[in-house]
C-alpha cells in the first residue's frame, strides 16, 4: 500500500495505518500525524508539521524525517531499520525521542537535539551524528546499570559495549577531534548522568584485536594495546602508552605531553612529533624511528634489530636532547642539530651515524667493557670508523672528514670515566690504510699517512704534512693546503695533483701517469718515473718563489712548465719527452745528466717546433712554439753534467739550417739568418726575419718570407703559393708549374721569375714607394701580372705565350722590354674592348694590357728592345679588327697621352674599299660591309672632331684617311645601299661612285 496525505486532501490527521505489506508512507505539511507502518519492510518520511509519533513496527524499515517543526517520536520496533533525520532537521525548537528498538539499526543524528533510547536486547545500533554533541543523550533503559558499560576503540569510532549479551552503539567517528561528531551525555533508568568527563574515563585503554587494527586517539590520556596484527596507532593528545604488540605496526605520536612507546615485535615504524619527554622502545626487529619537532628529551632504544633511528630536521631547539641506544644489529642513526648522546655497547654491531649542526654537543658513551685502547680507526672516504674490539663491532661515523666540521662527533666518554675530546679524534687518524679494493679516502687537516693497496684508490688530503702512498692500482692522489707533502704513486697508470702548499715531492712511479701541480708554494721535486707521463705546472705556478725540479723519466713524456721557474732534467734513455712552456723563457733550463755532451745535440725545425736530438738512439726533446716570434715559449738555457752551460746565443746557432722530410712540412722561422729547404711535400715555410733561404722542392709549396733584410726564394716544381711583404732586397724563382705571388709591402729591388706555367705575379698595394722596382719575367705560359704604383720592368721573350698585365699608378715608371729576336716592327698593337693587346706578329706571343684606353693610370709608357729601340706608347696605334664574324662594332676614338690625339686604325680585313658604304646617322659614322651584317659604328664623329683621327684600311690594301671620309658620304648620300643578297656596287653605282672612291681611297 502507498499512502501519501497532503494538507489539501486532509487538514487534520488522525492516523495513518500501513498494511501488512511493504508500504510507503509519506506525511507533508501537516499539523500532527500519527504513522504506524505495521508488518513489513516499510518505508517512511515526513517533512513539515508540528508533532509526529512514528511506529515503523515490524520489518526492515527505513524512516527519513527531514524539516520536521518540534517534536518527533520514532519507534523503529523490531528488525533492522535506518532511522536519519535529515540535514533539514536542524533548529533549536526540534527534537527527536528515537528507540531503534530490537535489531541492528542505523540511526543518523542532525543538528537538532536528540534522545536515544536503548534497551537490554536492541541489538548493535550503529550511530552517527553531526552538530554539536552537547545536545545528545543516550538513555538507557531499564536494567542497564553504569558498570554495563565498556568500550571498544575502533579507527575513530568508539563503541559502547551494553552487558555481555552483545547489546552495543557504535557512535562512528566519536575520536574525530573537532568533536563534532561526538555523543557524550547519557541518562540510566536509575537516575545515573554521564557527562563528557564520564565517556573520557572510559576510553582510557584501547586493546587491539588479533587482526589489523587502526585506532586514532585522541586529546585525552590513552593506552594504545596491540594484539598479533600489523596494528596502526596515532595518539593525539595527552600522556599516552602506546604498544605494538606483535606484527609490523606503525606507531604515531602526535601533541602529546609524555609518551611512551614499546614496538614490540615485528618490524615496526615509529613516529612521533611534538610533546615534552617520550621514551621509545623499538622492540625486537629491523624498527625505524623519526622523532621529529620533539622537545625537552628523549630516549630511544632500538632493541634487536637492523634499525634506523632518525631525529629530523626539526629537532634541533637547544633544550631538546636524546638518549640514544642503537641496540644490537647494524643500525643506521641520523642525529640532528640539538644535542644527543650515542650509547654503544659490546655485541652492538656495526651502527652508521651521521650527524648535522655543532659537533660539540654529541657524545658517544661506550658501555662497560669498553676501554679506550679497544678503539681504532679506519679512514673510508669521507668517513671515519670507529673499530671496537676485535669482533666486528664498529661505529662509522659519515662524513667525519668534511672540511667545516658540521659533521663530526668529537666527544666520547667510557665507562672507566675516560672522556675524549676532539684532540683525541685527531689523534686516532693520523695513518689510513687502504683494502686491496677500490677505496676512496678524504683527509683532514692533520699530518696523515694514506698507504693505498692494490685497487684503485683515490685519497684526498687536505692540510698539515702527509704523506700519499697509491701503492698498485690506477690511484688517484690529490694533496691541497698542505705544507709539506711527499707523493708516491706507485704501480699503475696514477692520476696526481697538488694545489697549494709550502714543499712537495713527488713519484709519479711506474706507468702513465698524470701529474698537475697548481699554486704550489716555495719548490717542487717530481720525477715523472717509467712511463708516457704527462706532467703540468698549472696557471697559479707563476710566483717568483715558486720552482720546480722535474724529471720525465723514460718513456715518451709531455711537460708543461709555467711562469715560475724550472729545472728539466734530462738523462739518456729518457726517450722523447715534449716540453711547452709559456712566461720568461730565462728562468727555464734544461739540465741534461751523465753522458749528454754538447756535440750530442742537433736540432729539427718541424712548424714552430724546435727537436733537440740527443744523440743517436732516439732520445730527443721537443719543444712546442720555440719560433713564436715574441719568444715567450722558448727554452734558451741548458747546463751539461761537464759544466758547459748555454745560453740563447748557443740555441740560435743550432737552428740555421731546416731540412723538411718527404712529407707536407710547415715550419715557422725566427729572427735570425735560415735556410729552409723543402722535401718532396706540400711543404709551409714562414721566415720571420734575418737572411733567408726558402727551397720549396717538389709538392704545392707556401713560402712565405716577412720582416727578413734578404731572401732568396726558389719554388721549385710544384703549384707554389709565394708571398713577402717586409725587408729590404729579394730574389724569386717561382720554378715550374702554376704559381702564386704577392709582394705586398717590399723594399728596395724585387726579381721576380715566374718560371714554366700559368703564373699569378701581383705586386700589392703597399708596394708603392718610390724606392721600390721590380724587375718581373713572367716565363713561359699565360701569366697574369698586376702591377702596383712603384716602378716596374716587365721582360717578355719569344714562347713566353700570351701575358695578362694590369697596371695602376702612374705609367711613366712601367717599361716592357721585348727579348732577342723582337723587334718593334714585329710589334702590333691591337684594341680589344678597353684592353691594348700588344701581338709578336712571327707568332701566338702577347701582351694584354687591360683597361689601356679607360686612362692613363692603366698604360705603361715604354716600349724597349734588345737592338736598342725604344718606342713611346703615346705613338702607338691601335688597331679594331672588322670581319666577316664581327656583326656591329662601336669605336670610340681616345685621348691619348696630354693633349695629344691616340690615332686609331680601323681594318676591314674581309672587304675591300669598293665594298664598303659610307653613311652618316646622327652625330655617328656607318661603314657598313655591302651584303652583310658587319658594321663598324664610330660614335660622336661629326660632334667631335678628334674622333675622327683615325684611318680606315681595306682587304685590298687600300686606305682612308678620316678628313677623307666626308667625300664618300655625301657621294653615297644620294643613293641608296645595295639591297641584301648583293656583295658589290650595282653596276649603276659602280659607274656613278668610281670617281670618288678613287679620289679618296690610296
Amino acid at each position: 500500500m502507498s499512502q501519501n496525505i497532503t494538507r489539501g486532501d486532509l487538514r487534520h490527521l488522525e492516523d495513518l495505518t500501513g498494511t501488512a505489506g511493504n508500504d510507503t508512507l509519506r506525511v507533508t505539511n501537516n499539523s500532527t500525524a500519527f504513522v504506524d507502518g505495521g508488518d513489513g519492510n516499510d518505508t517512511i518520511s515526513a517533512d513539515g508539521g508540528t508533532t509526529s509519533t512514528i511506529s515503523a513496527g515490524n520489518g526492515d524499515d527505513s524512516v527519513l524525517i527531514d524539516a520536521w517543526a518540534t517534536r518527533t517520536t520514532i519507534d523503529g520496533g523490531a528488525g533492522n531499520d535506518v532511522i536519519k533525520l535529515g540535514a533539514y532537521f536542524y533548529a533549536r525548537s526540534q527534537s527527536a525521542d528515537i528507540t531503534g528498538g530490537t535489531g541492528d539499526d542505523q540511526i543518523s543524528l542532525s543538528y537538532g537535539s536528540a534522545t536515544l533510547h536503548f534497551n537490554l536486547g536492541d541489538g548493535h545500533d550503529t550511530v552517527s551524528s553531526i552538530g554539536s554533541p552537547g545536545n545528545k543523550t543516550i538513555a538507557f533503559g531499564p536494567g542497564i546499570r553504569p558498570t554495563d558499560i565498556s568500550t571498544t576503540h575502533v579507527g575513530n569510532d568508539l563503541i559502547l559495549n551494553v552487558g555481555s549479551n552483545g547489546d552495543a552503539i557504535t557512535i562512528t567517528n566519536w575520536f574525530q577531534l573537532d568533536g563534532a561528531t561526538r555523543i557524550d551525555a547519557a541518562v540510566f533508568a536509575d537516575g545515573t548522568k554521564w557527562n563528557a568527563d564520564n565517556f573520557r574515563r572510559l576510553v582510557t585503554t584501547v586493546t587491539g584485536t588479533a587482526g589489523d587494527d587502526t585506532v586514532n586517539g585522541w586529546q585525552g590520556d590513552e593506552i594504545f594495546i596491540g594484539g598479533d596484527g600489523n596494528d596502526t596507532f596515532v595518539s593525539n593528545g595527552g600522556n599516552d602508552q602506546l604498544y605494538g604488540g606483535a606484527g609490523n605496526d606503525t606507531l604515531r605520536v602526535t601533541n602529546n605531553s609524555t609518551a611512551f612507546v614499546d614496538g614490540g615485535d615485528g618490524n615496526d615504524t615509529i613516529s612521533a612529533d611534538g610533546g615534552t619527554t617520550s621514551t621509545i622502545f623499538a622492540g625486537n626487529g629491523d624498527d625505524s624511528v623519526l622523532i621529529d619537532a620533539w622537545a625537552t628529551r628523549t630516549t630511544i632504544d632500538g632493541g634487536a634489530g637492523n634499525d634506523v633511528i632518525k631525529l629530523g630536521a626539526y629537532f634541533y631547539a637547544r633544550s631538546q636532547s636524546a638518549d640514544i641506544t642503537g641496540g644490537t644489529g647494524d643500525d643506521q642513526i641520523s642525529l640532528s642539530y640539538s644535542s644527543a648522546t650515542l650509547h654503544f655497547n659490546l655485541g652492538d654491531g656495526h651502527d652508521t651515524v651521521s650527524s648535522i649542526g655543532s659537533p660539540g654537543n654529541k657524545t658517544i658513551a661506550f658501555g662497560p667493557g669498553i676501554r679506550p685502547a679497544d678503539i681504532s680507526t679506519t679512514h673510508v672516504g669521507n668517513d671515519l670508523i670507529l673499530n671496537v674490539g676485535s669482533n666486528g663491532d664498529a661505529i662509522t661515523i659519515t662524513n667525519w672528514f668534511q672540511l667545516d666540521g658540521a659533521t663530526r662527533i668529537d666527544a666520547a666518554v667510557f665507562a672507566d670515566g675516560t672522556k675524549w675530546n676532539a684532540d683525541n679524534f685527531r689523534r686516532l687518524v693520523t695513518t689510513v690504510t687502504g683494502t686491496a679494493g677500490d677505496d676512496t679516502v678524504n683527509g683532514w687537516q692533520g699530518d696523515e699517512i694514506f698507504i693505498g693497496g692494490d685497487g684503485n684508490d683515490t685519497f684526498v688530503s687536505n692540510g698539515g704534512n702527509d704523506q700519499l702512498y697509491g701503492g698498485a692500482g690506477n690511484d688517484t692522489l690529490r694533496v691541497t693546503n698542505n705544507s709539506t707533502a711527499f707523493v708516491d704513486g706507485g704501480d699503475g697508470n696514477d692520476t696526481i695533483s697538488a694545489d697549494g702548499g709550502t714543499t712537495s715531492t713527488i713519484f709519479a712511479g711506474n706507468g702513465d701517469d698524470s701529474v698537475l701541480i697548481d699554486a704550489w708554494a716555495t719548490r717542487t721535486t717530481i720525477d715523472g718515473g717509467a712511463g708516457n707521463d704527462v706532467i703540468k705546472l698549472g696557471a697559479y705556478f707563476y710566483a717568483r718563489s715558486q720552482s720546480a725540479d722535474i724529471t720525465g723519466g723514460t718513456g715518451d713524456d709531455q711537460i708543461s712548465l709555467s711562469y715560475s721557474s724550472a729545472t728539466l732534467h734530462f738523462n739518456l734513455g729518457d726517450g722523447h719527452d715534449t716540453v711547452s712552456s709559456i712566461g720568461s723563457p730565462g728562468n727555464k733550463t734544461i739540465a741534461f745528466g751523465p753522458g749528454i755532451r754538447p756535440a750530442d745535440i742537433s736540432t729539427t725545425h718541424v712548424g714552430n717546433d724546435l727537436i733537440l736530438n740527443v744523440g743517436s738512439n732516439g732520445d730527443a726533446i721537443t719543444i712546442t712554439n720555440w719560433f713564436q716570434l715574441d719568444g715567450a715559449t722558448r727554452i734558451d738555457a741548458a747546463v751539461f753534467a761537464d759544466g758547459t752551460k748555454w745560453n740563447a746565443d748557443n740555441f740560435r746557432r743550432l737552428v740555421t739550417t731546416v731540412t723538411g722530410t718527404a712529407g707536407d712540412d710547415t715550419v715557422n722561422g725566427w729572427q735570425g739568418d735560415e735556410i729552409f729547404i723543402g722535401g718532396d711535400g706540400n711543404d709551409t715555410f714562414v721566415s720571420n726575419g734575418g737572411n733567408d733561404q726558402l727551397y720549396g722542392g717538389a709538392g704545392n709549396d707556401t713560402l712565405r718570407v716577412t720582416n727578413n733584410s734578404t731572401a732568396f726564394v726558389d719554388g721549385g716544381d710544384g703549384n707554389d703559393t709565394i708571398s713577402a711583404d717586409g725587408g729590404t732586397t729579394s730574389t724569386i724563382s717561382a720554378g715550374n708549374g702554376d704559381d702564386s705571388v704577392l709582394i705586398d709591402a717590399w723594399a728596395t729591388r724585387t726579381t721576380i721569375d715566374g718560371g714554366a706555367g700559368n703564373d699569378v705575379i701581383k705586386l700589392g698595394a703597399y708596394f708603392y714607394a718610390r724606392s721600390q722596382s721590380a724587375d718581373i719575367t713572367g716565363g713561359t705560359g699565360d701569366d697574369q701580372i698586376s702591377l702596383s704604383y712603384s716602378s716596374a720592368t716587365l721582360h717578355f721573350n719569344l714562347g713566353d705565350g700570351h701575358d695578362t698585365v694590369s697596371s695602376i699608378g702612374s705609367p711613366g715608371n712601367k717599361t716592357i722590354v721585348f727579348g732577342p729576336g723582337i723587334s718593334a716592327a714585329d710589334i702590333c698593337a691591337t684594341r680589344v674592348g678597353d684592353d691594348m693587346v700588344l701581338s709578336v706578329d712571327s707568332n701566338d706571343d702577347a701582351i694584354t694590357v687591360t683597361n689601356w684606353f679607360r686612362g692613363e693610370q692603366s698604360r705603361l709608357r715604354n716600349l724597349t728592345f734588345t737592338d736598342g729601340t725604344t718606342v713611346d706608347t703615346t705613338s702607338l696605334v691601335a688597331t679594331y679588327n672588322v670581319d666577316a664574324s664581327s656583326g656591329t662594332t662601336q669605336i670610340q676614338a681616345l685621348t691619348g697621352f696630354g693633349d695629344q690625339p691616340l690615332a686609331d686604325v680601323v681594318n676591314f680585313k674581309t672587304a675591300n674599299s669598293r665594298q664598303l658604304w659610307f653613311e652618316r646617322w646622327d652625330d655617328d659614322l656607318l661603314v657598313s660591309v655591302i651584303g652583310s651584317e658587319d658594321l663598324a659604328d664610330f660614335t660622336d664623329w661629326y660632334s667631335t672632331p678628334t674622333h675622327q683621327n683615325v684611318q680606315l684600311r681595306a682587304a685590298d690594301g687600300l686606305s682612308l684617311t678620316g678628313q677623307q671620309v666626308d667625300a664618300l658620304v655625301q657621294a653615297m648620300a644620294q643613293f641608296s645601299a645595295p639591297p641584301a643578297g648583293q656583295t658589290t656596287l650595282t653596276p649603276e653605282l659602280q659607274a656613278k661612285l668610281a670617281p670618288v672612291i678613287a679620289a679618296n681611297w690610296h
